[in-house]
């Protein structure tokens, strides 16, 4: 009976959210891609050694393609962070974030906020590209989590170049 009630609350809750107004943006790694080949292989944008320092956890590389590359903790199934690259310019990105801040990342205009039900997520833009850090599965909009998303990016961002 619990398991019921509140299954239907959560549809509920579903529901309302339906109507919201949001700005449509998409998700990381799915806005038009126009543009963006190119750009080096996300993966080769930071080591898996690195995130290790950064996060505090064991890091390995699980999966990639042209845009994206994951990474997962050791012994886990979700991926822990994503990095990858998207057409767009910053105000796309931060009509669609929570609690956005403007900063400069690696010397290029950059944003940081919380994605709706998808973790937090870092944007740098330049020539119309962006590219982007999520941790996706993490406590979100915490100045902890934002500082790792910042040292994640300053690291991507010098090999971007």
């Amino acid at each position: 009976m619990i398991v019921r009630v509140a299954l239907a609350m959560l549809f509920l809750l579903l529901l309302a959210g339906c109507g919201a107004a949001r700005p449509a943006t998409p998700t990381p790694g799915t806005a038009p891609t126009a543009g963006v080949v190119g750009n080096p292989d996300p993966c080769s944008l930071i080591t898996a050694a690195e995130l290790t320092a950064i996060l505090g956890e064991s890091m390995a590389e699980d999966g990639s393609d042209s845009l994206i590359c994951r990474w997962t903790a050791s012994g886990e199934a979700l991926p822990l962070i994503s990095i990858g690259f998207e057409a767009g310019n910053l105000s796309d990105a931060k009509a669609g974030l929570a609690n956005p801040a403007d900063i400069t990342v690696g010397g290029l205009p950059a944003v940081v906020g919380a994605l709706f039900m998808e973790g937090d997520i870092l944007y740098v833009a330049r020539d119309n590209i962006r590219l982007w850090v999520n941790l996706p599965y993490v406590p979100r909009d915490t100045p902890e989590v934002r500082q790792q998303l910042i040292q994640i990016a300053e690291t991507a961002v010098s090999r971007w170049r």
